[in-house]
């Protein structure tokens, strides 16, 4: 996922780490990057990463690009986008690992490949269960009470209430006097009245986008009638990204497949005292986030039994990248970890050699279908019963084609959210140029009081030819 203006940096780097040695175009190529191009991504930014990354072989750009929003479901549209296209294609993959443009990789190519030998079949996706973080459940809880729409592009949120069209504010939503909410966009809260879609969900669980899927994961959440239900049923929330992913495999036969760990390397500011003078100091962009890597915090990175770390920012600390260069150059001489480095997942494997500690407990939708069955015949209707998931055409990775994302493949858009906008604007246009025949009005009376009263008649009558001339106009 790339937003950023230094993501050619990043981007560029993650990619020399993670290559397979030898792979040569249209024959050998055993990883393949697929980017997604943030649609506000400034131009020149664009033409750096494409300069950097896109003669290689093995990089492949997104056809459909998305204004991508933080905490909006436009972060969770692009992933499925890109698994919806992998999927559409002839393609033998094991795994899709999703990176942003504020990762580096702690891991060269064997090293990932050694680790996912050692636990065949399983997804890695970290898991926040309700007793451990109590605090963010309800604070879930009650976003969705509301209904969430993207607008102006990925700038900012129209929020209106589920139940009723009283208009929602700050304390009730966000639980704060103000617009926003942490580092989302200004927030609109609505008095119009529009159809949201609501649905019941199965329970839902907490944790990170950041994930490494199975392919039998990708499959399930691509193809199957109830993951299919679960991500219509978020759409307008918030920060879906905490739930989507771990909603649907906790609920799904894939459950036990589960390894509970993003395998990130992720620092927070809580864990250094005061958060909120932290965020001050680096700026809002970064508020109730990690910290941002410095050459210290990365140097600690190295020697974690992380897989990746998060994040790092060029226009902060740059001296974070000169010592992920040096170290990594290093681990690329002998494609193995570096020296004082803790082998993937270390940390957890003593005391939970299968890596199933903290797995949340099975549900009802994990075994049998009749669960399932009865929440899609309540939620979509009995036609759902005998449907079988839809099974994609696969299409051959063509050598030399550079784009993945057909539209007929891509997920689809949320046809509320683009209603929405839609409604908006005409409102807009009608009280605009009420607002201008109004006024147009006012003036037009005005000046005819002026002249009935003026000693200077003349000059008055042209500028009231004016002004109706500018009212006809408008």
């Amino acid at each position: 996922m790339a937003s950023r203006v230094y993501a050619h940096e990043t981007i560029n780097r993650n990619m020399h780490a993670l290559q397979h040695p030898g792979a040569s175009r249209g024959s050998n190529e055993t990883n393949l990057f697929l980017i997604h191009v943030d649609a506000k991504m400034p131009a020149d930014a664009l033409n750096a990463l494409k300069s950097a990354v896109g003669a290689r072989p093995d990089v492949y750009f997104m056809r459909r690009t998305r204004a991508v929003m933080w905490a909006g479901w436009s972060m969770m549209l692009v992933l499925l986008d890109a698994l919806a296209s992998i999927l559409a294609r002839s393609l033998g993959f094991e795994y899709v690992i999703n990176l942003s443009d504020a990762d580096l990789a702690l891991r060269v190519d064997q090293e990932v490949r050694d680790f996912f030998g050692r636990f065949p079949g399983r997804s890695v996706m970290s898991i926040v269960q309700r007793k451990r973080d109590p605090r963010r459940y309800k604070m879930h809880e009650n976003f969705r009470k509301f209904c969430w729409v993207e607008c102006d592009e990925g700038r900012a949120f129209l929020v209106s209430r589920r139940a009723d069209s009283q208009r929602p504010d700050a304390m009730q939503v966000v639980g704060k006097r103000k617009c926003c909410w942490s580092r989302t966009a200004p927030i609109v809260y609505a008095g119009l009245e529009f159809r949201c879609p609501s649905a019941s969900l199965p329970e839902v669980f907490h944790g990170s986008q950041w994930a490494s899927l199975h392919r039998s994961m990708v499959e399930y959440i691509v193809r199957d009638p109830l993951a299919q239900h679960i991500t219509a049923a978020m759409e307008n929330t918030l920060l879906p990204d905490e739930a989507l992913l771990q909603t649907i495999a906790v609920n799904s036969p894939l459950r036990p497949t589960i390894i509970p760990s993003h395998l990130r390397f992720i620092e927070w500011p809580q864990m250094h005292g005061d958060a909120n003078k932290y965020w001050a100091s680096v700026g809002p962009q970064f508020h109730g986030g990690p910290m941002v890597l410095n050459a210290s915090l990365a140097r600690k990175a190295f020697a974690t039994s992380a897989m990746f770390a998060r994040k790092v920012d060029p226009g902060l600390y740059v001296d974070a990248l000169y010592a992920w260069d040096r170290w990594m150059a290093a681990k690329l001489i002998t494609r193995s970890k570096a020296s004082g480095q803790a082998e993937i997942a270390q940390n957890l494997l003593g005391n939970d050699p299968l890596l199933n500690k903290g797995l949340p407990p099975k549900t009802a939708f994990e075994v049998g279908e009749d669960a399932k069955q009865a929440l899609l015949q309540r939620e979509m209707g009995s036609w759902l019963k005998s449907e079988t998931p839809p099974v994609m055409e696969q299409k051959p990775l063509v050598p030399g084609e550079r784009q993945f994302g057909d539209d007929e493949h891509d997920h689809a858009d949320p046809q509320g959210s683009m209603a929405v906008s839609i409604f908006i604007t005409a409102w807009l246009i009608v009280v605009l140029a009420g607002s201008i025949a109004f006024f147009g009005v006012l003036l037009w009376h005005g000046l005819r009081q002026l002249t009935q009263h003026s000693s200077l008649p003349t000059r008055l009558r042209s500028v009231e030819k004016q002004a109706l001339h500018a009212t006809k106009v408008v």
